[in-house]
């Protein structure tokens, strides 16, 4: 999960001096797009509680990273300082009238590039997975050591990483309780949470009307199971003799087994069959129902969070999935595939309607019956929207108007 290289850690230095080698550690960086190569050094600057958000800025810029020493809510502070001036920057550089699919590309390019300068703000770790020379820092040992299992020595990581690992482990131990299952999903670090979660209620619509129909057990497949949502409703309400669900990620892999395990559903009762592959398992039963929730925006994805959301070129997961869906699928006149898939890449002009509608003829199948949401969004009082939103009132208006729709293909 986590891409490592030696970190040299320096005295306290002002923009600009010399400064002086002092230590060098391992740096653990979430595995993304602008992960630092393996083996290859980063300079980096002592920091603490005096330091400015602007002198902090100045260094990454000229290529240092920031190990954090003092307090630990100091530190929180100096990275929401820095995000609040790349935002300012970024409101003072935006266009007013580029179309919505520029509005988009420019905005993920900002959140990219911010992404990448908060990520260089670091703290030490030491052998234990406690935190080193952090006042009032809470206790993260039981976080680190799963996440960092196979470290045995000291490292230093973002604090942005950390905070990530944090809240993941607040919404783990919550959970998110989802009503169209009634029971609470727990999601990993690293999983699509399913806090939008709108697209269940056409699950549930969809599965109503097949399974009326049905009057034995059906095997049933889950093509990307996350956290293993749509498994448990399915499992839970429906006529599944077995449901096999796959998935490139290895955390979602044990996270959608953990999830349907504490529901009673185990891989020894032979009801589940739990597969890390890439789309359709080899050497399985042809199942009569197929559900995919595939990447619903074209784009190349940043990290393994984004593999969830963005769906790259012309070896996209959507257009495999459905060039092979067929083949996977009993030949019965009663199976089906069912895709949700949300409307968003159509109102940010990066794919077309048509598109979608040849992809599915291409891979021999057709529409026959659809059903349709709207996602549930928090909007913000027009006193907090700031100069950057006015920028982008296109791509907010996009997501005011997304529907997510379930198509039923044969």
């Amino acid at each position: 999960r986590f891409s490592s290289r030696i970190v040299t850690w320096l005295q306290p230095a002002k923009p600009g001096e010399e400064p002086t080698i002092k230590v060098e550690y391992d740096l653990l960086w979430d595995k993304d797009e602008d992960a630092p190569k393996y083996g290859e050094s980063l300079l980096a600057v002592v920091v603490d509680d005096t330091t400015r958000a602007s002198v902090a800025q100045q260094h990454i810029q000229n290529g240092n990273a920031l190990i954090y020493q003092g307090d630990y809510h100091n530190a929180r502070q100096l990275l929401a300082a820095l995000k609040r001036r790349h935002s300012k920057k970024a409101s003072k550089t935006s266009g007013h009238s580029a179309t919505t699919r520029e509005q988009w590309q420019r905005l993920r390019q900002r959140t990219r590039r911010q992404t990448k300068e908060l990520k260089m703000v670091m703290i030490q770790v030491d052998a234990k997975h406690s935190l080193k020379g952090l006042r009032r820092a809470p206790n993260v040992h039981h976080i680190l050591s799963k996440q960092h299992s196979s470290r045995t020595e000291a490292y230093v990581m973002p604090l942005r990483d950390l905070l990530g690992m944090i809240g993941a482990h607040e919404w783990y131990k919550k959970g998110i309780f989802l009503p169209q299952i009634g029971d609470f999903i727990h999601p990993h670090y690293g999983v699509f949470a399913p806090t939008r979660n709108e697209y269940l209620n056409v699950v549930e619509r969809a599965a109503k009307d097949f399974f009326s129909e049905k009057k034995i057990e059906i095997i049933a497949m889950d093509i990307g199971i996350g956290t293993g949502v749509i498994a448990a409703l399915l499992l839970k309400k429906y006529k599944i003799k077995k449901l096999i669900g796959t998935d490139t990620n290895p955390s979602a892999i044990e996270c959608s087994k953990e999830n349907l395990e504490r529901m009673g559903f185990t891989c020894q009762s032979g009801k589940i069959e739990l597969v890390k592959t890439d789309l359709f398992p080899c050497n399985v039963e042809k199942a009569e129902l197929i559900v995919c929730n595939p990447p619903w925006i074209p784009g190349k994805a940043n990290s393994q969070l984004d593999r969830a959301v963005y769906d790259e070129g012309n070896v996209s997961f959507l257009r495999r999935f459905l060039r092979t869906a067929k083949n996977h699928l009993t030949q019965t006149h009663n199976s089906e595939i069912w895709l949700v898939l949300s409307n968003l890449a159509e109102l940010l002009g990066l794919r077309s309607g048509k598109e979608l509608e040849e992809l599915i003829q291409d891979g021999g199948l057709e529409v026959f019956a659809t059903y349709h949401t709207h996602p549930a969004r928090n909007k913000a009082p027009k006193s907090t929207k700031s100069q950057i939103d006015h920028s982008m009132a296109s791509i907010n208006s996009a997501r005011e108007t997304e529907v997510t729709t379930l198509y039923r293909l044969r």
